[in-house]
């Protein structure tokens, strides 16, 4: 968890490529980075939505989307994983 000091409800957005993403995921979420890495990955172009949760002057991260695509489906844009697995 981690302490409020600024109550704001401004929305963040980070943009970073996959090896800075994962150690700031893992980081976030108390996850040894190599278990992390090897449990997790992003897809290209993906985007991932994050909630912090106030409960009493801290905050819990919750992650409601990770490495979605929705996005290129809704423009009709093929995608893959890792340039290997298609759907």
């Amino acid at each position: 968890c981690y302490e409020v000091v600024n109550h704001t409800h401004d929305r963040v957005a980070l943009f970073a490529h996959q090896g800075f993403g994962m150690a700031f995921f893992s980081s976030m979420m108390d996850i040894p980075y190599p278990v992390f890495c090897t449990r997790f990955d992003f897809g290209h172009s993906s985007m991932s939505v994050i909630h912090f949760d106030d409960l009493g002057g801290y905050v819990y991260p919750r992650i409601l989307q990770f490495s979605g695509d929705a996005h290129l489906y809704r423009e009709g844009i093929l995608t893959g994983f890792c340039n290997t697995i298609q759907y």
